[in-house]
């Protein structure tokens, strides 16, 4: 579960209808440079080109393509893709159990 959610939903009555906005600190996070990676030519997959927007599995990690430099190297954007954003939700309480 999303950590600021639960707050938003504490009190509902069944059949109530709340609007939630959870700022990034209390959903994914906010966006850190330190989980920018710069990752070797020789440490990319063998027969692999980069693109820009690829998803790749690092580990149990999905990350990003952010940048191709020059010299061959690739910068890996491991935040959340949602790190960053407010997020939106309509909750309607349909059971307590």
């Amino acid at each position: 579960m999303i950590k600021g959610f639960d707050k938003g939903v504490v009190g509902m009555a069944v059949g109530e209808t709340r609007m939630l906005k959870l700022p990034p600190e209390e959903a994914y996070g906010v966006r850190r440079d330190d989980m920018m990676i710069t990752v070797k030519p020789s440490q990319m997959p063998k027969n692999y080109t980069p693109t820009l927007g690829d998803k790749l599995m690092m580990g149990p990690h999905t990350v990003t393509v952010a940048k191709i430099n020059e010299d061959g190297s690739v910068v890996l954007d491991a935040n959340h893709f949602l790190a960053g954003q407010e997020l939106n939700f309509e909750v309607t309480l349909v059971e307590i159990l």
